[in-house]
């Protein structure tokens, strides 16, 4: 099967649902049956939504596996309320979300397989480090493991109420332009220009399709600029107890040309857990939305041994 043939595959086979908090918060989501593999739940980066990733996810699921994505709060087509109800509360809502998603039809032999990329990365490591059965195993798509002194430091520059103004990604999402007169302006905006560097054009494409909420008066991102902001100058307090206290296999891929912090710190949780395995390939932080289907064939590679 083509790239393409997989691609479109998944996207007949896509089916929305959703999913109400008790504080009438709305989580929105796809899935997709598979047949026969393992069903893997998978998270997004901030900024983008799960359906962002279906050149990717196709290659998966053009191996059987079902999928369930959601988006997260203020991502894809979910509530964003009014705050980033924080890293921690995210893993939990995030386990109540599968929770449902589960019961709602899924049959599995197996528990999931966790899947994430970047900040859906480290809220899939929270996840598991929870609750030990949640998954079968967890991969990470360079995860944004901060390093220890940048949590701490995290902390008291939220408390002092100063983070988002000298976290640069931050104040980069703050002034980033939200608004065009259509998805094609948008794509044009966007192609070969900062986070979109060297990406597929079918994956530019799925981001214009799923991150972009447009009406007759035209697009913007679906993401709140407070929001996207709010995850970048924050850090999980809990990040490196879970990397010590998680019991599933941990496959950790990260693309060579990725940020700085992001090698050493894996290196780190590889020494501090025995069931964290490394490994790099071609590629930026966004390396699946660079080479979709060598990203999927990796990924499978992995999940075959």
């Amino acid at each position: 099967m083509s790239v393409q043939q997989a691609h479109r595959s998944l996207a007949s086979a896509l089916k929305p649902w959703q999913y109400t908090e008790a504080d009438a918060a709305v989580i929105r989501g796809y899935e997709a049956s598979g047949e026969g593999a393992q069903t893997i739940h998978f998270l997004h980066g901030n900024g983008f939504a799960g359906g962002v990733y279906s050149p990717f996810l196709a290659g998966l699921f053009a191996r059987g596996h079902g999928l369930i994505m959601p988006d997260c709060q203020g991502h894809g087509a979910s509530d964003a309320g009014t705050r980033f109800i924080g890293w921690e509360a995210t893993a939990r809502r995030a386990a109540r979300v599968m929770d449902a998603r589960l019961s709602a039809g899924h049959k599995l032999t197996l528990p999931p397989v966790g899947l994430g990329h970047s900040f859906g990365g480290i809220i899939t490591l929270l996840m598991a480090a929870r609750e030990p059965a949640r998954f079968s195993r967890i991969v990470l798509l360079d995860p944004v493991l901060f390093p220890p002194a940048y949590v701490r430091v995290m902390r008291v520059f939220n408390w002092l109420g100063l983070a988002q103004r000298i976290t640069p990604m931050a104040r980069q999402a703050m002034r980033r332009n939200r608004r065009w007169a259509s998805r094609d302006e948008a794509r044009e905006a966007m192609r070969e220009r900062g986070i979109f560097r060297g990406w597929a054009p079918e994956a530019l494409d799925a981001y214009v399709q799923y991150a972009l909420r447009c009406d007759d008066d035209g697009c913007v991102l679906s993401t709140p600029s407070w929001m996207e902001a709010g995850i970048f100058s924050s850090a999980p307090p809990t990040l490196w107890r879970a990397v010590r206290r998680v019991s599933v296999p941990v496959d950790i891929v990260t693309g060579l040309e990725t940020y700085d912090f992001i090698l050493p710190s894996v290196r780190r949780a590889s020494r501090l857990n025995r069931h964290v395995r490394v490994h790099t390939i071609a590629g930026g932080h966004c390396f699946m939305q660079q080479a979709p289907a060598q990203a999927s064939d990796f990924v499978a590679g992995l999940l075959l041994e």
